[in-house]
């Protein structure tokens, strides 16, 4: 475990002597597309730019059994985006699927949980392979930033990536490619008004924090690419000594449990511990983003013993220490 515990204890900035991202301005949304393979998807389009954008590539592509999911927050009108997604899916042939959600008094988690959990369904109700997803480099760049705000370690430095669930084939593409793109092809989209509203986290950081930093050092976003790049690489490395590790401590698993050696678990350094409660949460939450005071003080009761009673982590996600193992559950609301 030497390689992880050197990696687990590095901080982000080692990265800093990395080989820039360079990014060529010269190519086009299609030629950037990370194209899924051929098969049945379920395209979240919102009405915005980049979700219009994914769908009309997609569909002209033509190689796609598409299905659009349309949610309603329920946090304000959107009469207009509905119109824009129901003419462009109607122009390319693909059927609307809308679902009306009641998210006015939840906060942003919660409302990116339950937009996952809706498309989900979609994507169930039709039988679809996987979920799509516009999610661009930009959201990349700005979720790791608040990711690490957030205290999430390593894995934070590598998210939203593609999983078997959910494909984001923009992530290589800008914002800038995306409104290009829509605007070649004439595209209609509706602009979120809440999306300048800085008392949202990511909009403070979109709209604050990033022309800050780009301010600062010009070539800050290709440093952060790196970055993101080089933590991608390393972190298969280590999830997969985590994973192996993880197998060792498991005395039982079943669908949405995990069962793991709690003296087992006491002989870990906190940082390893920490790592193994992190991803065994993500196997089992695959959306989960964990606070990491959070998981250092679930660490510390673990390794004592002090506390034996059960804690949510999330939401969703509930821990019990008991004397001869910890359970993590998974139990969707």
């Amino acid at each position: 475990m030497t390689k992880l515990s050197l990696y687990i204890n590095s901080p982000c900035w080692i990265y800093s002597h990395l080989l820039l991202f360079w990014y060529d301005a010269s190519m086009s949304l299609t030629s950037k597309i990370v194209w899924p393979k051929v098969g049945h998807y379920v395209v979240a389009v919102s009405g915005g730019v980049d979700s219009v954008s994914l769908l009309h590539a997609l569909a002209k592509k033509g190689e796609y059994t598409l299905d659009v999911a349309f949610i309603d927050h329920g946090w304000r009108e959107v009469e207009g985006e509905r119109a824009v997604v129901h003419e462009l899916a109607s122009a390319l042939g693909v059927k609307v699927h809308e679902l009306s959600l009641d998210l006015k008094s939840t906060g942003e988690e919660e409302a990116r949980v339950a937009r996952y959990g809706g498309v989900a369904g979609i994507r169930t109700q039709v039988g679809a392979d996987a979920a799509i997803v516009a999610h661009h480099l930009d959201d990349r760049v700005e979720t790791v930033l608040m990711q690490l705000m957030r205290g999430s370690g390593r894995q934070g430095l590598s998210v939203l990536r593609s999983t078997d669930e959910i494909i984001r084939p923009l992530l290589k593409v800008k914002k800038s490619e995306i409104v290009e793109h829509a605007r070649k092809h004439n595209l209609k989209w509706v602009d979120d008004p809440t999306n300048q509203d800085v008392k949202y986290r990511r909009n403070w950081v979109r709209h604050e924090l990033i022309p800050g930093l780009k301010k600062e050092d010009p070539e800050f976003e290709q440093w952060i690419m790196s970055v993101i790049q080089e933590a991608e690489q390393l972190n298969h490395e280590v999830d997969t000594e985590i994973g192996e590790l993880i197998h060792e401590l498991t005395v039982g698993s079943d669908k949405g449990t995990h069962e793991l050696d709690r003296e087992k678990l006491r002989r870990l350094s906190p940082d390893v511990l920490q790592e193994v409660l992190v991803s065994v949460a993500r196997r089992l939450d695959p959306t989960v983003q964990l606070d990491r005071r959070t998981v250092e003080s679930l660490t510390i009761d673990i390794k004592t013993a002090h506390v034996h009673q059960g804690r949510w982590l999330t939401k969703r996600l509930f821990v019990r220490p008991q004397r001869d193992k910890v359970t993590v559950a998974f139990k969707p609301r």
